[in-house]
């Protein structure tokens, strides 16, 4: 598939109208979130690429969002910009409501099959109902939320389900009780297919809908890249980036650096913001450098300067993180629940799982330190790899194939 920018697709519409040709008619795709792009979380940064690839000539894209975000000012956004055709619709955000549920002593699996979709009910009766009406004649929603899907019960859209934000693992009791539902029709009905992540492959044994589609995440290889010298020498530097959210296991990491920091050889680097900034903070020194919510090329900067990436996250459905960190060739340690994931680097050697707790984590730092002239020079050919198989214009061009299949065959 050919990637026209904006103004190169003007230009070759304008050609076909001269030479008196009938314009094929765009297929119109929605993407929806509940957040808002400035958020700048993991689905954020996928939205973006979605929208930044878009192929402008055959595509008619809109992207639905509400303005919440817990930055007003956040770096990673400032140098963000899409293409003008892409046509922006921001709601009012009731992420307040969200997560009252979430906080609740209601468990969560009643949170998610009554309460999210009974509020959503509400938006699209109410709050968004002139917003949505704006939307009735596209023919493809792709949701990041999947409860987000009742907002457009009432179009002739195909909806499309994600990956992104649930249904992380088929080991899952709640996963397994939500597929299960979504297989028998019972719960989010509309959702006509289900966008899974390959390590969630299995999950589609359950979720018997007629247009489910397995594909990666991408990165950005271009900003994303090591030096074409390797740094051989100086400190080994380990690398953290994520939401400083308890789930994506910062204390385990700080707890794990606690076991081996007084090594004179070693630094720990830590990107990101969020409720545990300040515990971060307050533990940063000699040898913990906290660099704090970073913009795209400081961080780009940050990785190429580093050696070992660590995540010690709790719960992901992917790790855009360790894609990014693969990308700029640094060795990477993460845990056993990514497995499925990123098996592929597991076999060339630049990744290891791991069980997911402190001692075994430091220890797995140091083992990995010890091969870290391996490490440095291999960090252009691990590069070279993820170009081929992960940058985000070959994942996005798969998507939109089969945002174009969908259509045909919802036109027969």
């Amino acid at each position: 598939m050919q990637i026209f920018s904006p103004q190169e697709a003007i230009v070759k519409d304008h050609g076909d109208s001269r030479a008196g040709k009938t314009k094929r008619k765009k297929i119109k795709v929605t993407f929806a979130t509940n957040h808002n792009i400035g958020f700048v979380g993991g689905g954020e940064k996928v939205l973006m690429n979605y929208l930044r690839y878009a192929p402008l000539d055959r595509f008619d894209v809109t992207f639905f969002q509400s303005n919440f975000t817990d930055s007003k000012d956040n770096p990673g956004l400032k140098n963000t910009k899409f293409p003008e055709a892409i046509r922006i619709i921001t709601a009012k955000a009731h992420q307040s409501k969200l997560y009252i549920f979430s906080r609740s002593k209601i468990p969560l699996i009643l949170s998610i099959i009554f309460m999210y979709p009974a509020l959503f009910f509400f938006l699209r009766c109410f709050s968004y109902r002139k917003l949505i009406s704006t939307m009735k004649d596209t023919d493809i929603v792709y949701v990041f939320q999947n409860e987000m899907s009742s907002l457009f019960s009432h179009t002739s859209a195909v909806v499309i389900g994600s990956n992104h934000s649930s249904m992380s693992k088929d080991s899952s009791l709640i996963t397994r009780m939500v597929t299960a539902l979504m297989g028998s029709g019972l719960f989010y009905r509309n959702i006509d297919g289900v966008h899974l992540f390959p390590s969630s492959v299995d999950l589609k044994k359950r979720i018997k809908k007629g247009y489910n589609l397995v594909l990666t995440n991408g990165v950005d290889t271009s900003r994303f890249s090591p030096y074409e010298i390797p740094r051989t020498e100086g400190k080994i530097r380990y690398l953290y980036v994520a939401r400083l959210e308890p789930y994506k296991g910062v204390v385990k990491l700080l707890k794990a650096w606690d076991l081996i920091k007084d090594r004179s050889n070693i630094e720990l680097h830590i990107a990101g913001a969020g409720p545990l900034e300040d515990l971060v903070r307050s533990r940063a020194g000699d040898n913990l450098i906290y660099h704090g919510s970073v913009s795209h090329e400081v961080l780009s900067a940050i990785h190429r300067e580093s050696d070992i990436f660590v995540t010690t996250s709790e719960m992901d459905t992917f790790g855009l993180v360790v894609l990014e960190a693969l990308s700029s060739g640094l060795y990477v340690i993460a845990p056993e629940m990514m497995k499925g994931t990123f098996d592929d680097f597991m076999d060339m050697g630049s990744l290891e799982y791991v069980k997911n707790e402190p001692e075994i984590v430091a220890e797995r730092m140091l083992k990995a330190a010890e091969k870290i002239d391996t490490i440095r020079s291999s960090r252009l050919n691990l590069h070279q790899y993820v170009k081929e198989h992960y940058d985000w214009k070959v994942v996005v061009d798969e998507l939109y194939d089969f945002f174009e299949s969908v259509a045909k065959d919802k036109e027969r």
